[in-house]
């Protein structure tokens, strides 16, 4: 296959790809809300703006066959300061790889990014450790360049394909027995209603419920709520309006006695679906809204009648484990650009690692 790349700088020749760009993820294994164009839009205006677009494309005629979506950013290491090259994501990103056709010769495309200037280390977070393209990244780097992995998030995950009773009586009786509480005080509620949010009008309607739950949440306290934190609540405001209109996100919403008390937001596609978001008031953590909302969200689909995947994203913890019981492992990758400079940022980064985790860190490519 001849192939032609280009790359992409700017945000008017990025916008310009939307079509192609989610043709192109339609037919890979990274098929999520947060690969699609939509998603990488709305994270570029409002969280990548210290970054410089270097987004490096394949074309093979007038298809577009491959993608690695990067940016350079300024950063230090150890006092170093440093340009790296590194995924349009942040944490509050579930994933991110390549995207790529099947037909693509991996090895060339891979050529192709180091041949991007202006970097002295790529880092790459995030990537799913079982996929297929991350497993040939890490094939193409034996023996051709310096490389560090290190262990990225764990995130819980669960397949659901029971009824909410069969699902229920699989989880653990601490959970049960929270659930059934959580129901019992919330019945002490004279008006309690769920309200289920997928169109792009009923998300822009109730946005301003999710930053007034955000003020009355314990994220105050780190100054991560979505009053204060702006430019990720310029994020989920943007994203619900790119992404509702294709049916990317869904968010639920308790109210109690008419009052906004908790939601949780989540990405979707192909029956998939990620959460990105929850929060509660903390006034109410009585009535234990959380577990009340999450219970529901998996009570609806449970009841689908369909098979779906229910991500809890992020790192596992005692909470998350309790609904899901599977992990899906990530993997982060960090490679020196060609010659002795980048050796010897593999060198420190090993070094550096080993301080941390008492522990060689696995490597390769010296």
């Amino acid at each position: 296959m001849a192939l032609n790349y280009k790359q992409i700088t700017d945000l008017d020749s990025f916008a310009g790809l939307r079509k192609p760009w989610n043709e192109l993820v339609t037919h890979t294994e990274v098929d999520h809300a947060f690969m699609r164009h939509e998603w990488f839009e709305c994270w570029i205006k409002n969280l990548g703006v210290d970054g410089k677009l270097s987004i490096r494309t394949a074309w093979d005629g007038a298809q577009l066959v491959g993608i690695a979506p990067l940016h350079i950013v300024r950063r230090t290491f150890r006092g170093i300061p440093l340009r790296v090259l590194s995924f349009l994501q942040s944490g509050i990103t579930p994933r991110c790889n390549f995207i790529v056709h099947e037909s693509l010769d991996l090895d060339i495309f891979f050529e192709s990014i180091f041949a991007i200037k202006g970097w002295d280390i790529m880092e790459l977070k995030s990537l799913d450790e079982k996929l297929m393209i991350t497993q040939r990244f890490l094939g193409y780097l034996a023996g051709r360049r310096p490389f560090v992995i290190e262990a990225g998030i764990q995130s819980p995950f669960e397949v659901i394909e029971s009824d909410w009773e069969t699902y229920l009586a699989s989880r653990s009786k601490h959970l049960q027995r929270d659930i059934g509480a959580a129901v019992k005080r919330s019945s002490s509620v004279p008006s309690v209603v769920i309200l289920k949010m997928e169109e792009q009008t009923e998300l822009q309607k109730h946005f301003c419920d999710f930053v007034s739950i955000s003020q009355r949440s314990w994220k105050v306290g780190t100054r991560t709520d979505l009053s204060t934190d702006q430019q990720t609540a310029g994020f989920y405001r943007e994203f619900s309006d790119l992404g509702g209109q294709q049916g990317l996100c869904v968010a639920y919403l308790l109210i109690m006695d008419g009052k906004p008390i908790a939601f949780d937001y989540y990405v979707r596609c192909q029956k998939k679906l990620a959460a990105l978001r929850w929060e509660y008031d903390q006034n109410y953590n009585y009535h234990m809204p959380g577990l009340l909302l999450h219970s529901s969200v998996v009570r609806d689909l449970a009841s689908s009648g369909e098979v779906w995947e229910y991500d809890l994203s992020g790192d596992v913890t005692k909470f998350k484990a309790s609904f899901a019981k599977d992990i899906r492992a990530h993997i982060n990758i960090a490679v020196g650009r060609p010659g002795m400079y980048g050796s010897t940022l593999m060198l420190l980064k090993r070094v550096s690692q080993r301080l941390r985790h008492g522990q060689p860190a696995h490597s390769a490519g010296d």
